[in-house]
């Protein structure tokens, strides 16, 4: 007789009933029409792919929200070592350049095996705290100025950092 989106309303003579729409097709109501069973078919389809891409999301965020609930259990327990936090002495170019591109290069090794590959920062997790500071080269210590302070994001992992860049934390 009628139906929406969600009710299909049948007339079976004596008895009117109400099923829910497309479901009732699965289980308890079988069309004779061929074209419109082929439209429903298409349509039951279509639900059932929405179903599995809706699961497949969910056991995704699931995954996502352990893996967030490891993270802050690891961060909680870890001892942070007075040389998991660090300190950049910015040139002029990277003071001009670190606030637009949000990213620090720790430099390259001066001698040995490894000379002229990027400083690899082992023990900065995330969260470390990074001082950004400068003087000029010519200037004591003492006029050493501090031009900002990040956290460093949570995704970096010294250990597996090649690059040599370090990455602020960012809301």
């Amino acid at each position: 007789m009628d139906h929406d989106d969600s009710i299909i309303t049948v007339d079976f003579n004596k008895d009117i009933k109400k099923f829910v729409y497309p479901d009732a097709f699965k289980k308890f109501i079988t069309l004779n029409d061929r074209n419109t069973a082929k439209h429903l078919k298409q349509v039951l389809l279509k639900r059932k792919m929405e179903e599995e891409a809706l699961e497949r999301k969910r056991e995704e965020e699931k995954e996502q929200q352990a893996l967030e609930q490891q993270r802050k259990e690891k961060l909680k327990n870890h001892k942070i070592h007075e040389s998991s936090q660090i300190v950049f002495w910015l040139d002029e170019e990277e003071q001009q350049n670190v606030f637009t591109d949000w990213h620090v290069f720790t430099g390259r090794v001066q001698s040995g095996k490894n000379k002229g590959q990027p400083n690899r920062v082992t023990r900065l997790r995330p969260n470390s705290a990074s001082l950004l500071t400068a003087r000029e080269a010519d200037q004591p210590e003492i006029e050493r100025r501090i031009l900002g302070l990040f956290m460093v994001n949570e995704t970096f992992s010294g250990n597996h950092s090649d690059d040599g860049i370090v990455r602020p934390y960012r809301i």
